[in-house]
């Protein structure tokens, strides 16, 4: 059976079982071990920032093969940051933000979306590599979100019909729900054009990045439980542009 997109609501079931006055007790339990990996988790975005202007300059330092780092990571890894990213073919995590064997733990999926797969793997990372940086990086005229955007406004062209279940409007589901919460400005019986109009692929992409963020970060919370990552994790969204290979940070929160 494969594992379904977690949207807004679906992935709520995830995140579900954590309140906010739980997280503050935990959260008041680790202040003295958080302190210390805050600062690993802030050091890792700002190496990756780094690494993008790099990028940008056509100055990389490390997206290059290293004999020593190949050799040294032959007995393990321990990758400070973990990055979902979108499949697109343009937007090779490593490269964009300048980095090397074993600076990374990659997640690719096209849209960034979430699913109980990622959301495993980021956990593997977390717990027994150490990272503690979780970036989600979407990008600029992502084909996800524009199909997302096309699917709900004949979706809403067309009220009552059936919800398509195959394998892509499965996975876009998430995207298209985001479409929807974008949508409620227009109002009941918007035209195709109006929606065209509030939809712009671009706030279609940057929407979704931070909801994956958002629901990354409530699923943490509740799968990491007591353990003492759980106040070390810093959830970042963030933004490639095609046009001129910036990454920029929408929105940034610890657990």
């Amino acid at each position: 059976m494969f594992a379904r997109p977690i949207g807004i609501g679906h992935s709520l079931l995830i995140a579900e079982g954590l309140c906010s006055c739980s997280c503050k007790v935990h959260l008041g339990k680790m202040v003295q071990t958080a302190t210390v990996s805050r600062t690993k988790a802030e050091t890792a975005l700002t190496d990756l920032l780094q690494g993008n202007k790099r990028y940008q300059q056509g100055n990389l330092q490390r997206c290059v093969f290293n004999k020593d780092r190949f050799e040294q990571l032959k007995t393990g890894q321990a990758p400070p940051a973990v990055v979902l990213s979108c499949s697109d073919s343009r937007v090779p995590p490593e490269m964009v933000l300048d980095q090397g064997l074993g600076d990374v733990f990659v997640i690719r999926v096209a849209g960034n979306v979430l699913d109980e797969n990622v959301l495993g793997s980021m956990l593997f990372s977390l717990q027994h590599l150490g990272s503690r940086l979780v970036i989600v990086l979407g990008h600029s005229k992502c084909g996800a979100c524009t199909a997302a955007q096309g699917a709900y406004i004949a979706a809403q062209s067309a009220p009552g019909q059936t919800k398509a279940t195959d394998p892509i409007s499965n996975l876009l589901s998430p995207i298209v729900d985001c479409c929807g919460h974008l949508a409620k400005s227009a109002g009941a019986g918007a035209s195709p054009e109006d929606l065209k109009k509030i939809l712009p692929v671009p706030a279609v992409v940057a929407e979704n990045t931070i909801q994956v963020a958002t629901v990354t970060l409530k699923a943490l919370e509740k799968n990491l439980g007591n353990s003492d990552i759980l106040g070390e994790v810093l959830v970042v969204s963030a933004v490639y542009d095609l046009d001129d290979g910036s990454v920029k940070v929408l929105h940034q929160q610890h657990a």
